[in-house]
C-alpha cells in the first residue's frame, strides 16, 4: 500500500495537540539501527509491535509550512499569548504546584528523558502464552453471547433467569483452568539518555521503598531487586490470595454444591509479576506471572530470523515507522475456530438441557444448533500469520501487509477490471472480488426459514387470536410471492452477478445552485457528494428478467396488501424510464416536482454487457458504465495485474468538495450573529463594538479566512492507494 503525496504533512495537521517539548531533541536515532529490538524479541512471540522515528516525524511536523501557518492563525496565536500568561500566572494553586515541581532539576530531566523514550523506539512483545489468554477471553466472549440467546428464547416463552450469561462465564472459566493465567507482556523503550534514565530508576526505586514501608506485609514481602540477563530490575510479584475471598461468594450461581471451587483454587494462585528496569539501551517493563518471559529477551531463535520476517529485509534501509507482527498461534485465537463454535455449542446444548421450555422445542433446538454450528464452521478458514512494516518515502509514507491466511472468499486470480468503471478520478473507490458461492445463499434460505418455524412455535402461541388470524392471512399472500423472489434471486440474480466483482464508489462532481428550494441560492455552484454502487455482470439479459421479476412481485404484494388493508395505497411501480448513453443503457424514475429537488438528482440505474451500477445521477451513472483508466499511482498504476481488492481515497479532493458548503455554513452563520464575511477586519488597537463580534476577538472576515486556512492545511494530506 502507498500514501499518496505528503503523508508527512498530514501528521503536521494531526499533530497540533502533541507535546512539542516532550520530543524536543529526541530524533537522532535516523542513523540506528531500524528496530534494535528485534534483537531481543524471541521466535515464538504471540505479537510484536514497534513505533520507529517518532521524535524526527514531530519534528518534520514543526518545521513544517502548515506548522507554521496553524501557529500565524490569529485564533492559535491568542491562544498561545493566554496559555503563556496562565502559566506564568497561575490562578490554581495546584497548577502552581505542579509548575512549581516541573522546575525542580530531576523533574526537568524526567520529562526530558519521557521524550527521548517515546522519540526514538517503543515496541511490546507477548508472549507465546499470550494466544491461550485471548483464546479464553474470546471463549468468555462467546459465552456470555450464547447465554444471552438463551435468555431471550427463555423470554419470549414468558420465562427468563438473570443470571444465565454469568452462569455460562463462570462454566467457561471452570472448563478452561488450564488457559487462566498472566501473559507474558513486555514494552520496551529504547535510551538515549543511559545516565539519565538509570538516575530516574533510581528515584523510583527510593519512592517505592518509603511506600513498601506503609504497606502489609505479603505485598512488602513480594518486592525485590534481581539481577535478569546481567541488568537490575526492581521487581515485584503479588498473588490472588491477597483479595478478599471472604467477601466473594459464587454459591448463587452454582447448579451443584462446589460447582466453582476449583475454579475459586485457580484464582487464588494465580501470580502477577511486574519487572522494571534498563538492560542495554532499553528501559523494559514487564508483566506476566514470572520473570522467565523477561529473562527469555535476547536469547535463543530470534523472530527477526523467521520467514515470515524475510520481506523486511528489502525495506530495512529505509527509514522505518513501525513493525507489527501476530503469528498464527494468536491470530487463531483472536479469531473465531471451529473449537470455539463446537465449545459455544455444547455449552448452549448444556443449558437449553436444564432450560424451562416444552420438549419437543428443546429436543428441536439441540438439533438444530449442532447444524447452525457445522454451518457456521465452514465460513471459517485457517488463520496464518500477518507481518507489517510502513517506512517514509519521498512521496510520504508507504506501507506493506503479508497475510499468510487461507482465504477462499475472495478471489485474487484475475485483475479487478471494475478499476476501469469507477469514474477516472473519485474521491473514494472500494473494489473487491469475491468467490461466487451461491450455496451461501441457500445456507440464508434455510436458516430464515428455521428462524421463523421458532417465531411460529414460541412466540405466536401468545398472540392474541385476532392477530394469530391477522398472521395467518398474511402469511397465505406472503409466502407464495417469498417463494418467487427465493426463485429469481437463486436462478437469475445471483448467476448474472456469478463475476463477484463489487465496488462502492464516492465522488463529488454534480453541481447546482440550488439543491433544494427550501434551501437558499448560492453565487456559485455548490457540489454534491455522489455515491455509487458498481457490480460486475455475467449475464446482462439475465439481470433484466430478475429485475422485472422483482417489480412485478412488488406491485403483486402491494395490490394483495391493498386488498387486505384497504388504507394501504395501491400504487404501483412503472417500468423505469430509459436512455441509452456511450456506456450502455440507464433505467431512471425522475423525482416528483413536489419534493422541491433539483431535477439532476433522480435514482438511476445502469446496465452494459459486463457493469451494472446504481447512482443518484444520470451523469454519474453514465461516467461509471463508460471505461475510464483509473488515475492512481502506487500499487494501482498497473491494473492488469491479478487483484482480490483496491482502495483509492482522495482526501484532498473529499475536502475540496466540502469546502465550498462548509464556507457557506460559516458565513451563514456569522451572518446571523450580526455580521457577515464581507465585514472588514478590525483595526488594531481600536475596540469596535459590534453585534456577534467580541471586542478582543477575531472579525467574521478573519475567522471565515482562518477557516479556509484549516482546509487549506487539512489538503496536505492527499490521499491512500
Amino acid at each position: 500500500m502507498r500514501y499518496l503525496p505528503s503523508w508527512v504533512q498530514a501528521h503536521r495537521v494531526l499533530g497540533v495537540t502533541l507535546a512539542v517539548a516532550v520530543f524536543s531533541g529526541a530524533a537522532r536515532a535516523a542513523d540506528a539501527p531500524p528496530a534494535g529490538s528485534l534483537k531481543f524479541v524471541p521466535a515464538d512471540a504471540g505479537f510484536y509491535s514497534c513505533t520507529l522515528r517518532a521524535g524526527e516525524q514531530l519534528q518534520a511536523v514543526t518545521k513544517s509550512k502548515a506548522w507554521a501557518k496553524i501557529k500565524e492563525m490569529p485564533t492559535v496565536k491568542m491562544g498561545l499569548q493566554h496559555l503563556q500568561e496562565h502559566l506564568k500566572n497561575p490562578k490554581d494553586p495546584k497548577l502552581a504546584q505542579l509548575l512549581k515541581l516541573y522546575e525542580q532539576p530531576e523533574n526537568k530531566q524526567l520529562v526530558e528523558l519521557l521524550g527521548d523514550l517515546m522519540g526514538q523506539e517503543v515496541f511490546c512483545y507477548g508472549g507465546p502464552n499470550t494466544a491461550d489468554f485471548l483464546q479464553l477471553l474470546a471463549s468468555l466472549q462467546g459465552s456470555g453471547q450464547i447465554g444471552n440467546i438463551i435468555n431471550q428464547i427463555q423470554k419470549a416463552g414468558g420465562l427468563k433467569d438473570p443470571k444465565a450469561q454469568q452462569k455460562m462465564v463462570l462454566s467457561t472459566l471452570a472448563e478452561h483452568l488450564e488457559l487462566i493465567k498472566i501473559p507474558d507482556f513486555i514494552i520496551g523503550f529504547k535510551v538515549g539518555k543511559r545516565d539519565d534514565a538509570t538516575a530516574q530508576l533510581k528515584r523510583l526505586e527510593t519512592l517505592v521503598t518509603q511506600l513498601l514501608q506503609q504497606a502489609p506485609p505479603p505485598v512488602k514481602q513480594g518486592y525485590k531487586k534481581e539481577k535478569i540477563a546481567g541488568a537490575d530490575f526492581m521487581v515485584m510479584t503479588v498473588d490472588g490470595s491477597l483479595l478478599p475471598w471472604q467477601k466473594i461468594s459464587l454459591k448463587d450461581y452454582e447448579d451443584k454444591e462446589g460447582e466453582y471451587d476449583k475454579l475459586i483454587e485457580k484464582l487464588k494462585t494465580l501470580k502477577l509479576t511486574v519487572s522494571l528496569g534498563l538492560r542495554d539501551d532499553y528501559v523494559f517493563l514487564a508483566l506476566g506471572e514470572s520473570t522467565a518471559g523477561l529473562s527469555k529477551l535476547g536469547s535463543g531463535e530470534l523472530l527477526a530470523d523467521r520467514p515470515e520476517l524475510k520481506p523486511l529485509a528489502k525495506y530495512a534501509g529505509n527509514k522505518l515507522t513501525s513493525i507489527n507482527y501476530a503469528s498464527k498461534d494468536l491470530r487463531s485465537s483472536v479469531g473465531t475456530t471451529p473449537k470455539d463454535i463446537d465449545n459455544a455449542a455444547a455449552e448452549a446444548k448444556k443449558y437449553l438441557e436444564k432450560a424451562e421450555i416444552p420438549d419437543g422445542v428443546r429436543e428441536k433446538l439441540i438439533k438444530d444448533l449442532g447444524e447452525l454450528a457445522r454451518d457456521i464452521k465452514s465460513f471459517i478458514h485457517e488463520k496464518g500469520a500477518l507481518m507489517s512494516f510502513a517506512f517514509l518515502s519521498d512521496q510520504g509514507q508507504e506501507s506493506y501487509t503479508y497475510d499468510w491466511s487461507h482465504n477462499p472468499s475472495k478471489d485474487g486470480s484475475k485483475p479487478l477490471t471494475l478499476l476501469d468503471h469507477v469514474g477516472g478520478a473519485p474521491l473514494l473507490a472500494v473494489v473487491g472480488r469475491s468467490t461466487y458461492k451461491p450455496e451461501n445463499y441457500q445456507l440464508l434460505v434455510k436458516w430464515v426459514k428455521k428462524a421463523n418455524s421458532y417465531f411460529e412455535e414460541l412466540v405466536l402461541p401468545l398472540a392474541g387470536e385476532a392477530e394469530k388470524g391477522k398472521y395467518e392471512q398474511f402469511t397465505k399472500i406472503f409466502y407464495p410471492l417469498l417463494q418467487r423472489l427465493d426463485k429469481a434471486t437463486s436462478t437469475m440474480l445471483l448467476p448474472a452477478l456469478k463475476d463477484g466483482q463489487s465496488a462502492f464508489v464516492l465522488d463529488g462532481k454534480l453541481t447546482s445552485k440550488q439543491w433544494q428550494k427550501l434551501l437558499p441560492t448560492t453565487d456559485k455552484p455548490m457540489p454534491i457528494l455522489e455515491p455509487a454502487l458498481v457490480v460486475g455482470v455475467s449475464d446482462a439479459d439475465l439481470l433484466r428478467q430478475a429485475m422485472r421479476e422483482y417489480r412485478t412481485i412488488t406491485n403483486e404484494l402491494i395490490s394483495k396488501l391493498h386488498d387486505l388493508q384497504p388504507e394501504v395505497p395501491d400504487k404501483q411501480i412503472p417500468e423505469p424510464e430509459t436512455q441509452a448513453v456511450k456506456g450502455g443503457t440507464l433505467y431512471f424514475y425522475p423525482l416528483d416536482e413536489d419534493l422541491g429537488v433539483d431535477k439532476q438528482l433522480m435514482p438511476c440505474a445502469g446496465l452494459s454487457n459486463n457493469v451494472a451500477v446504481l447512482a443518484i445521477s444520470k451523469p454519474h451513472a453514465e461516467r461509471l458504465l463508460t471505461p475510464a483508466k483509473v488515475k492512481a499511482g502506487g500499487p494501482l498504476a498497473d491494473t492488469s495485474k491479478p487483484l482480490a481488492g483496491a482502495v483509492i481515497f482522495d482526501w484532498a479532493g473529499l475536502v475540496t468538495t466540502v469546502s465550498p458548503w462548509v464556507e457557506f455554513g460559516m458565513d451563514e452563520w456569522l451572518k446571523k450573529q450580526g455580521s457577515g464575511a464581507a465585514a472588514e477586519p478590525e483595526q488594531e488597537g481600536t475596540a469596535q463594538k459590534k453585534k456577534g463580534v467580541r471586542k478582543d476577538g477575531p472579525s467574521p472576515a478573519e475567522i471565515l479566512s482562518q477557516v479556509k486556512t484549516g482546509l487549506e492545511i487539512l489538503k496536505c494530506f492527499r490521499g491512500y492507494t
